[in-house]
């Protein structure tokens, strides 16, 4: 059975990326070879029109309310850096799995880059029922609850993105900005 997969992405210095719920949709259209063309019937004592139909069935997923992760400037002897987002998951299913990636990962590492220096992050997930549980890069994270019964979870944010970054590797960096773009992926189990 097919299902709709969402997927964001936000940035720890960038504004957040538009959601892809629609283009998912249209993807998987076109890659069916639909082609939507009706037509209409000629003016006369007897007309004939046509339309096609369609509609996606499978399993989907929402992800909205997400904000960018902005974490303070850090200075020697300031403590480990440690930022959240809140973000309402939605399914049709009532499970899911996450599977994040680092624009600037290297293996199961995230990475923030500045040029060509580089800190390690660790990223954490809660689904709003089961606590926070590490996930990394570009390994899926299984088995999570949608704690919402709306695609608009009622005006709550149920799940957390917490990120955190070891005090050791600030003070091993260079001077400098540091950034990367998380894209999390949110499939229906």
């Amino acid at each position: 059975m097919p299902t709709a997969v969402q997927k964001f992405s936000f940035s720890l210095l960038r504004a957040l990326a538009p959601f892809i719920v629609a283009a998912a949709f249209a993807s998987v259209l076109l890659s069916a070879g639909a082609s939507l063309a009706a037509t209409d019937g000629a003016f006369g004592l007897i007309s004939q029109g046509s339309t096609d139909i369609s509609i996606i069935r499978g399993d989907t997923a929402q992800a909205s309310g997400l904000d960018d992760i902005i974490l303070a400037p850090w200075s020697q002897g300031d403590p480990s850096p440690r930022g959240t987002a809140t973000a309402c998951i939605y399914t049709s299913t009532g499970s899911y799995q996450i599977s994040a990636s680092s624009s600037n990962g290297a293996g199961t590492a995230f990475r923030l880059s500045s040029g060509t220096s580089f800190i390690n992050y660790t990223v954490s997930w809660n689904d709003g029922v089961s606590g926070l549980q590490r996930t990394f890069n570009g390994t899926p994270l299984t088995g999570l609850v949608d704690d919402s019964t709306s695609a608009n979870c009622g005006g709550a944010n149920p799940a957390t993105i917490q990120v955190n970054i070891l005090r050791s590797n600030m003070q091993g960096a260079p001077t400098g900005t540091y950034s990367d773009t998380l894209t999390v992926m949110i499939t229906p189990q």
